[in-house]
C-alpha cells in the first residue's frame, strides 16, 4: 500500500474514487484495485461505443426544474449528478442533451457546459458496462478476506428522473448508519 501506517477513521468515493476508498480501506489490494480501474474503463469505453451519448451540467436551475425540463423531453435525458444546489449534471443521447440545453437557457438556467466526455456516464447509458463491471469485481481478490480497517456503508441513493432528492441530500444533512 505504500504507506504502511496509513489507517483512515473513514473513506468515501464517488465514481472512480470508489476504487481508491477500496484500496485505502484494504478491502482491494493496490494492484487489484488497478486491474478493476482498467477493466472498468474498458466496459465503459464498450457502452460509450453502443450508443453515441454524452453530458452536459446545468447551472443556476433548481434541482426540480432540471428534473422537469428531462422528463419532457423525448429523447433520452436525465440528471445524472446532483453536484450542490443548483449544479446539476445531465446525461443522455446527443440529442437529448442539445434539446436539454435549449430548454434549460430558456427556463432561466445561468448556464449549460456541455462536457467534453465520450459519453453519458451515471447513467443507464452505462448498463453494459455495469453488467461487465460487476463480474470483474465479483472475481476480484481480496486481501484474506479480512474485515475493513474502518467501518463500511453500503448506503447510497439512486436519483432516477421521477424521484427528487431527498431533502437530506439538498440540506447537505447526514445521516450515520452501520
Amino acid at each position: 500500500y505504500g504507506v504502511k501506517d496509513f489507517h483512515p477513521d473513514m473513506v468515501a468515493g464517488h465514481s472512480l474514487g470508489e476504487f481508491s476508498a477500496l484500496v485505502a480501506n484494504r478491502c482491494l489490494s493496490f494492484e487489484e484495485g488497478l486491474r478493476l480501474v482498467a477493466q472498468r474503463a474498458s466496459a465503459m469505453q464498450k457502452a460509450c461505443e453502443l450508443q453515441e451519448s454524452t453530458m452536459a451540467v446545468v447551472l443556476g436551475l433548481p434541482d426540480e426544474k432540471v428534473n422537469e425540463i428531462c422528463l419532457e423531453i423525448t429523447e433520452q435525458v436525465l440528471p445524472a449528478n446532483f453536484n450542490c444546489p443548483g449544479q446539476v449534471a445531465i446525461s443522455g443521447s446527443r440529442r437529448g442533451i442539445e434539446e436539454a440545453t435549449v430548454r434549460m437557457k430558456e427556463a432561466g438556467a445561468k448556464r449549460v457546459l456541455p462536457l467534453k466526455v465520450s459519453g453519458a456516464f451515471h447513467s443507464r447509458f452505462m448498463e453494459p458496462a455495469r453488467a461487465e463491471l460487476a463480474e470483474a469485481v465479483d472475481r476480484a481478490t481480496r486481501p484474506s478476506r479480512r474485515r475493513p480497517s474502518t467501518k463500511v456503508s453500503a448506503r447510497f441513493t439512486r436519483i432516477t428522473p421521477r424521484v427528487r432528492p431527498p431533502t437530506s441530500l439538498k440540506s447537505g444533512k447526514t445521516s450515520r448508519r452501520s
